[in-house]
């Protein structure tokens, strides 16, 4: 009787632990949707070599533009380099700006699979991330 006691508590608190867990991400993705000088950015990023070729230094350039094509300037951007379903830790490159709405920075995937490129961009007290799935290969 004592192990399903047991059982059923360490159920209970895994449940909680995946609801706050929902939560959080939830809290996350509200805050990138925050309206305000990020609301009509466009951008795409650039990996090179294409494809990134595990534990080798990739380059990463976001290029970030409003609608209307005008260059971003100015603003701090990070890459937030993650593995789906793995966890390597912290892996967040600071990107800086080499031209008007260019930003530059170097990374390195740990091993070969599928990777999410999360480009984090902070201007005039606003913040939206964007995602780029990409592939690493092993060589």
């Amino acid at each position: 009787m004592r192990n399903k006691t047991v059982t059923g508590v360490v159920a209970l608190l895994l449940v909680f632990a995946f609801a706050f867990a929902g939560c959080k991400g939830k809290q996350e993705e509200k805050k990138a949707a925050t309206p305000g000088a990020l609301t009509n950015v466009m951008g795409g990023l650039k990996i090179d070599p294409d494809p990134p070729v595990a534990l080798k230094e990739t380059t990463f350039t976001a290029m970030l533009a409003e609608k209307d094509g005008k260059p971003i300037s100015g603003a701090q951007v990070i890459l937030d380099l993650t593995m789906p379903g793995m966890d390597h830790g912290e892996n967040r490159p600071k990107l800086t700006e080499t031209a008007p709405g260019v930003y530059m920075g170097k990374g390195i995937a740990t091993m070969g699979g599928q990777w999410d490129a999360r480009v984090e961009v902070n201007y005039k007290g606003d913040m939206v991330s964007r995602h780029f799935p990409f592939k690493v290969v092993d060589k």
